[in-house]
């Protein structure tokens, strides 16, 4: 747990320069965020932004890594799917997808 804390907090401490670095203006961080410009530049100097808020610029300061954790819990689904068996054969899913098709 105190691993995950310093990893937090590192990224909290860069987050600044993320921002800097990347390829969006900050009017655009603000509009996605849905707070007020002095409010966004006092949660960067205070390093106070939510955790919804993080995950938000996290999405779009690091789309590839953003992308990649969405394809990892997709497959973690599927497994734990298929081990409680709620699974349906190749021949039933396309029937079904066909009839879907047609309606």
């Amino acid at each position: 747990m105190l691993y995950e804390i310093y990893q937090y907090q590192k990224i909290v401490d860069s987050l600044e320069e993320r921002i800097n670095k990347s390829k969006f203006k900050k009017d655009y961080l603000i509009d996605v965020l849905g707070i007020s410009r002095a409010t966004f530049y006092k949660k960067i100097k205070q390093k106070s932004f939510s955790t919804s808020e993080l995950i938000q610029l996290g999405k779009l300061l690091a789309p590839e890594e953003a992308q990649a954790l969405e394809i990892k819990r997709a497959l973690q689904r599927s497994e734990a799917d298929f081990e409680a068996g709620n699974v349906q054969d190749h021949t039933t899913v396309m029937s079904d997808a066909y009839r879907k098709l047609k309606q």
